[in-house]
């Protein structure tokens, strides 16, 4: 009997990934919130949700008869993660834990945890909208370069460095 995988996110970028559990037998239920996902005919099975909904994924997973799972997989956005986790758990599948992966994701939850542990972060500042940016800069080196980072997001697209000017120029 094949081992089953949810595969979590059909879209083009993951279609490699796919390909290749495919390629070593893995029978494969697909999930994305796009009905029409790239990946979604390579799947054995499809269940159309969102990784974002995660008590409605669960739900789902459930619904189509998935009492064994032996993989869960995403390749998809960092969020993702987070789903897989919780279908892992509800499985009984070794995973990192829903907590870890939130911490990972979110600075402010890594900086916190790092602190409660004693480990030292990058000196920080919070930035919530576009005055409060205007206003840091207001106090730091002009010819400095530096970094704006959003706390919700490991992708290097999200990542602005140069200068304040260069910074406060961008449109983010």
């Amino acid at each position: 009997m094949k081992k089953k995988v949810l595969f979590i996110g059909c879209n083009y970028d993951q279609i490699p990934y796919l390909k290749k559990l495919l390629d070593q037998g893995y029978y494969v239920i697909g999930t994305d919130l796009n009905g029409d996902a790239p990946g979604r005919h390579l799947a054995h099975e499809f269940v159309q949700v969102s990784y974002t909904e995660i008590e409605k994924l669960a739900i789902k997973v459930k619904n189509v008869g998935l009492t064994s799972l032996d993989k869960v997989f995403t390749a998809s956005s960092q969020s993702a993660q987070l789903a897989a986790s919780r279908i892992a758990h509800d499985h009984n599948i070794s995973y990192p834990s829903f907590r870890n992966i939130q911490a990972c994701i979110d600075k402010k939850e890594t900086y916190e945890l790092f602190a409660n542990h004693k480990i030292s972060i990058p000196k920080t500042q919070y930035i919530f909208d576009k005055i409060s940016l205007v206003e840091t800069f207001k106090n730091l080196n002009e010819e400095n370069i530096y970094y704006l980072k959003s706390d919700f997001s490991k992708n290097p697209k999200y990542i602005y460095f140069g200068n304040k000017d260069q910074i406060l120029n961008k449109k983010i």
